[in-house]
Order: structure tokens, then C-alpha cells, then sequence
């Protein structure tokens, strides 16, 4: 989701929830960079986790970053991740020998075919496919139906793809003065804050405000949370106070958060605080001081 028109991708981070929700029950991945280095380093890895996957990736920006100028380091193409399309299917295949395109079996993700490849089209129709079973479609070929027990397979084989790039998803990021890195567990500060997207600069700024007194969790993957809820809930634990800063009105992370990360039955629910902004401008080092 680019960058448009219009308060909610103005400064303000209010899409999410609509991002999560939009277009029916189909498994998908947002991702939010929260700083111009993410923005360039990060949708080489993403096309590779939708190809992976065979999922739609969401990468979500805004005016705020899209508009100002910001002190980086050079970027290094070197450093970007190499494109992996995965396995395919082409007409060289084709022309080999027998091709046994098994588009639609079960528990897996099947390789692309080339448009044009012989023995290897796709059905188009609708939304709603058997995901063939060897023993009733050896080949893998599928068949359009409609039946209840058919589209429960289909929508579990769909969400369970998630299982296949779990580990390739941005992971969260503890932001210290020295710089960003991978969240192990473990974090010292009284105050925890948990941020993303156009928050990340005036966190870090109020962060350096409050010295050591404050740790920053970074959240890059915004949904889906489950991959990474037990280093979340390791960092709500570790701090005696925290909060979700963000940019709308609602606390659209928050509520995201609770919903993915604490809703097994018996899981503890944290106070975990909200600090907004969303009367259409960015929100400031200050906000974040005030509202502490």
C-alpha cells in the first residue's frame, strides 16, 4: 500500500486494520519499514516471501517518510537480498519429457508454470478449488467445487502456507542507542515501548531523552503477530510499563497485538498502554514524553 491521498496515509498509521480485514479470508503478510533504509532493503525480501509463500505481501508506507529528507548511510545493493522466485515450471520442462504439474495437492506450494506451458495450466474460476488429495487426483489437477467440507480443506491448506515463510518474515527489532538489531529477549529498561511504522523516529528520539530508562521494540512484520508473540510477550514482561505508540485513533497495533499474541485461553492479558496521535500531523518526541 503506497503512499496516496488523505489522512490516513498522511502521518497518520490508520490502514491497518482494513489491511488485515479487506478481501475475504486469504492468508497475507504486512509489513511496515518505519524508516527510509527498511524502505529501500526490504521488498527484495518480501517478493521472496510471496513467492514462497503464493501469498500476497502488504508493504505499508506513508506521506511522512515518502516526503522528508533523512540522514542515511549509502545504500549497498550488495547487501539487498538476492531474488529467489522459487522452483518453476517451463516449456523446456515440458519439452523433456512428461510433465507432471501437480498444481493443487495438498500441503504444499506448488512451482509456478510459465504462461504457455504446456500441461501445465491453471484453473480459473471462482475462488473456491478442491485441493486434490493424491489418492483421489495423483496428478494434482484439482476440480472447482463449492461443497462446505471442500472450501474448509482449501481455506486451512490456504492459512497453513504461513507455516512455510514463518522463519523469512521481518523479525523485531530492539533499538538502542548503539543502533537495531534482531530481539533476543532480553531488555533492561523501566519503560518498554512498543512502535512502528511513522512512531519509530520519535520513539527513539524520546528514547534518547529518557536514557536508560527506556527500551524501543520495533515491529516491522504487523501481521501476522503469532510468528513472533512469545518475543513479544518476553518483551511486555520484561518492563514494568508499556506502551503501543502509534498514529490513529483506534491503536490499531494494539488491538492487533492482544488479539494474536494474548488470546489463548489461561494467557495472561498485560495493561498494556497506548500513546496516539491522529489529528493529522506527525507525532513528536514531546508527545511521547508528555503522554509518559
Amino acid at each position: 500500500m503506497g503512499i496516496s491521498t488523505g489522512s490516513p496515509t498522511r502521518t497518520a498509521d490508520a490502514d491497518l486494520l482494513t489491511m488485515i480485514s479487506a478481501g475475504g479470508p486469504f492468508p497475507r503478510v504486512i509489513v511496515s519499514p518505519g524508516d527510509v533504509e527498511a524502505q529501500f532493503s526490504l521488498p527484495s525480501r518480501l517478493f521472496n516471501i510471496a513467492d514462497a509463500g503464493q501469498l500476497p505481501v502488504i508493504l505499508l508506507t506513508n506521506l511522512w517518510t515518502g516526503e522528508n529528507l533523512f540522514t542515511a548511510p549509502e545504500y549497498d545493493a550488495s547487501e539487498l537480498a538476492p531474488i529467489d522466485r522459487g522452483p518453476r515450471v517451463t516449456p523446456e520442462d515440458a519439452l523433456a519429457g512428461p510433465l507432471d504439474y501437480a498444481r493443487y495437492l495438498m500441503g504444499r506450494s506448488a512451482p509456478f508454470a510459465v504462461p504457455g506451458t504446456p500441461g501445465a495450466g491453471h484453473i480459473v474460476r471462482g475462488g473456491n478449488f478442491v485441493v486434490a488429495d493424491s489418492a483421489d487426483d495423483p496428478r494434482g489437477r484439482g476440480s472447482y467445487s463449492e461443497l462446505p467440507g471442500d472450501v474448509k480443506r482449501l481455506t486451512e491448506h490456504k492459512h497453513a502456507k504461513l507455516a512455510l515463510i514463518a522463519d523469512m518474515l521481518p523479525k523485531p527489532q530492539l533499538i538502542t542507542p548503539a543502533g537495531k538489531s534482531d530481539y533476543q529477549g532480553v531488555s533492561g529498561g523501566d519503560i518498554g515501548l512498543i512502535v512502528w511504522g511513522s512512531a519509530v523516529h520519535p520513539a527513539t528520539e524520546a528514547q534518547a531523552k529518557l536514557a536508560e530508562h527506556a527500551d524501543v521494540l520495533q515491529l516491522r512484520t504487523v501481521y501476522p503477530l503469532r510468528q513472533h508473540a512469545e518475543q513479544i510477550r518476553s518483551f511486555v514482561r520484561q518492563h514494568a510499563r508499556v506502551a503501543v505508540v502509534e498514529q490513529n485513533f483506534e491503536g490499531q497495533l494494539r488491538e492487533t497485538i492482544l488479539k494474536e499474541c494474548y488470546s489463548t485461553p489461561g494467557t495472561v492479558v498485560p495493561d498494556l498502554g497506548l500513546i496516539n496521535r491522529y489529528d493529522g500531523r506527525q507525532m513528536t518526541a514531546e508527545d511521547i514524553l508528555e503522554a509518559l
